[in-house]
């Protein structure tokens, strides 16, 4: 069964300040709650939050990005309570969910990593007497599967897009670094100017839809569209191998390159700085 149990106490809780909170060792993670209060604390003053395992920043986030990414996924909104999950939300089966869970102390028994030091870290802005506690839900690690899982990164990135029509970003990972980027989950474009995304592989037009169309298909599947969000997710009908591959078949060889090429091609009303969040299915390395 899963439990929950609060996890040490941060001595960082404290406004202008950064509360960080060492995970314990041994277990899966599923999701971290977070409970937040004072006389004033709100997801604003969560300017940026971390998840670190052994040292490298699998995720990042604001705490107001964060709420949004869990309501499109057909969670509660956040009042006083903040989730952040591991587990890709909404899928219709277990397994597929779960996959994600992180698995703290085991060993992969081909690369030898395991997670040996994870952490919570939370930015505190201009919060007054903020108080903030954090739940772990976990469960018994897979034996059936050794090692930390498969990792679910979520990295953050911004681009300045100095004229309206169609923008191009090619530069994110892609396949690359030790096999931390092998599947594309999903993406956000926090936009409100989009009015059609087109998504090329090696040159080959592999998604292309309007904002209004991409909206009511995911709201037709699992998925709820946030205002001025502009959201990719393969997984909008609840299937859960449906990220995009960013590694080719493997050739001759056995060896399975990565793409050279893959980009998106945003199509905006007019110019502007946009926030982007790719949400990557990949492997921990040391």
């Amino acid at each position: 069964m899963r439990i929950s149990v609060k996890v040490p106490n941060s001595n960082g809780v404290a406004a202008n300040a950064t509360a960080t909170f060492d995970l314990p060792i041994g277990r899966r993670y599923h999701k971290l709650v977070l409970q937040y209060g004072g006389t004033t604390f709100n997801l604003a003053h969560m300017t940026e939050i971390r998840v670190i395992a052994n040292g490298e920043v699998i995720q990042r986030f604001s705490g107001t990005d964060r709420d949004m990414m869990n309501q499109f996924d057909r969670q509660a909104a956040s009042a006083g309570i903040l989730v952040l999950p591991f587990d890709r939300v909404g899928l219709y089966q277990q397994n597929g969910e779960e996959a994600t869970a992180i698995q703290t102390g085991s060993k992969d028994p081909g690369t030898g990593v395991a997670i040996t030091s994870f952490k919570l870290e939370v930015d505190i802005g201009g919060a007054i007497a903020p108080t903030l506690t954090v739940l772990a839900v976990q469960s018994d690690n897979d034996p059936g599967k050794p090692g930390p899982g498969l990792i679910r990164r979520i990295m953050q990135y911004s681009r300045a897009f100095t004229v309206a029509g169609v923008n191009e970003v090619s530069d994110l990972p892609k396949g690359t670094e030790g096999n931390r980027y092998i599947w594309i989950n999903r993406a956000f474009f926090l936009t409100g100017n989009t009015l059609d995304l087109e998504i090329q592989r090696s040159n080959f037009t592999i998604f292309q839809r309007t904002a209004a169309t991409n909206s009511r298909l995911q709201t037709n599947g699992v998925r709820t569209p946030q205002a001025n969000v502009y959201a990719f997710d393969p997984t909008e009908e609840g299937y859960d191998w449906e990220p995009v591959a960013l590694f080719q078949s493997p050739n001759a060889q056995g060896i399975a390159l990565p793409y050279q090429d893959f980009r998106y091609k945003l199509n905006l009303s007019g110019a502007e700085t946009v926030k982007i969040y790719a949400e990557y299915l990949g492997k921990l390395q040391g």
